[in-house]
């Protein structure tokens, strides 16, 4: 009969404090063997980081709602802030391609002959660590 009623959710949702507890929730399923768990808890970091960033430092009239496009654009936009500057940390940027495309692949059936039978965790650590600088690095633009 009556409509279910539409969450809000604040703009400004993710900070330091909530990208702590996303990084421990990430380290106890890595430290469980919940590899899988951790890959996916990642993507939803990412996904809720770039999110943020993007309402917060992008005027788009759609944004992408898959997360390679959200990160293709918050690595360009944070590449056009630090260019010019004499020691912009371009390669350090460009990870956030790096850990969004092995994110991204590992949803949709990373290869596990890579490294043997332990594709989740070395994925997962590598997800974690990668996750927590990019994290850092974006929430001094938000």
């Amino acid at each position: 009969s009556s409509p279910v009623p539409r969450a809000y959710i604040p703009t400004d949702l993710w900070n330091s404090e909530k990208l702590s507890r996303s990084l421990a929730e990430i380290d106890r399923a890595i430290e469980s063997s919940q590899h899988s768990r951790a890959v996916t808890l990642t993507y939803s970091c990412l996904e809720g980081i770039y999110k943020t960033y993007i309402q917060k430092n992008v005027e788009l009239v759609a944004s992408p709602s898959d997360l390679l496009g959200m990160a293709k654009i918050v690595k360009n936009d944070v590449l056009s802030k630090v260019r010019g500057e004499s020691q912009a940390p371009e390669q350090i940027i460009n990870s956030i391609s790096t850990i969004t495309n092995a994110i991204a692949n590992s949803r949709n059936g990373f290869s596990e002959s890579h490294f043997d039978q332990d594709a989740q965790k070395w994925l997962a650590v590598y997800a974690r660590d990668l996750t927590n600088s990019i994290g850092r690095l974006l929430l001094h633009f938000v």
